[in-house]
């Protein structure tokens, strides 16, 4: 369960740094993240496993450099109850509406699966699981 004062916290994090007002709140049950939106912004934050706010922002610039369209992370960090967070501008189309948007990211996967895998902060997934997963990508 989304503890009321990551709400609040997440909030107030997203207004103070984009003056904007949060619209939307998306949260699911077992849920990694929540997402906190405002018109031009997303607010990412970590909930049930731990978001590394500096690892995460490393992996989205690398991408960028790539040429893979990440977000752009405008700021990063923690909350007051250690959970990580990620403030992003928008992605100009996202979610797709259309089945050729999803088909051309099969063609973004491939391009992020091209990119230098050094440039990326392996040594923040600590957990076996993750590093097997890049390991395989890799």
């Amino acid at each position: 369960m989304i503890r009321e004062s990551v709400i609040r916290d997440a909030v107030d994090i997203t207004v103070d740094m984009t003056g904007e007002r949060v619209r939307r709140i998306v949260w699911r049950l077992h849920a990694n993240t929540a997402l906190f939106f405002t018109d031009h912004y997303v607010t990412r934050v970590g909930l049930t496993a731990r978001l590394c706010a500096e690892a995460e922002a490393a992996c989205a610039a690398t991408a960028r450099a790539g040429g893979v369209p990440a977000p752009e992370v405008i700021a990063s960090g923690y909350l007051p109850d250690g959970s990580g967070y990620l403030l992003c501008r928008a992605i100009a189309g996202w979610p797709p509406r259309r089945a050729a948007a999803l088909s051309a990211a099969g063609g973004l996967l491939a391009r992020l699966h091209q990119l230098d895998r050094s440039a990326f902060p392996v040594d923040q997934h600590s957990r076996r699981r993750r590093r097997e997963r890049f390991a395989i990508a890799g």
